[in-house]
């Protein structure tokens, strides 16, 4: 997969803006989220990005701690199966929180 390749692939696909920098930001959710793909001889490695609110930041009313908790954990379980909508191999990922908001990483090798 060359350079070329995977910038046609993210044009070509209307949920995705890119830039110069090979970074493609998607525009089809509320979230914030981008893709870098790095070509490699036999495909690309791939890092995707998300940024969303914690529970307390997304509701209205207040969130007990125990359930702030709760649902952080939760979700931090959950990502790892992010890795089965995709043909790659489980990669590396990282969930961090970072005030009220969440950012996973994940990183694949994709062929």
């Amino acid at each position: 997969m060359t350079d070329e390749d995977v910038r046609a692939a993210f044009e070509a696909h209307d949920a995705f803006d890119h830039d110069a920098a090979g970074v493609a930001t998607g525009t089809a959710t509320a979230f914030e989220a981008t893709v870098r793909a790095v070509p490699a001889d036999e495909g690309a490695t791939f890092t995707a990005t998300a940024a969303v609110p914690t529970l307390s930041a997304a509701v209205a009313g207040e969130v007990g701690d125990a359930v702030a908790e709760g649902w952080y954990e939760t979700f931090e379980l959950r990502t790892a199966d992010a890795y089965d909508a995709t043909e790659a191999a489980a990669g590396d990922h990282a969930v961090e929180r970072e005030g009220s908001t969440v950012r996973v990483t994940f990183e694949y090798e994709a062929p």
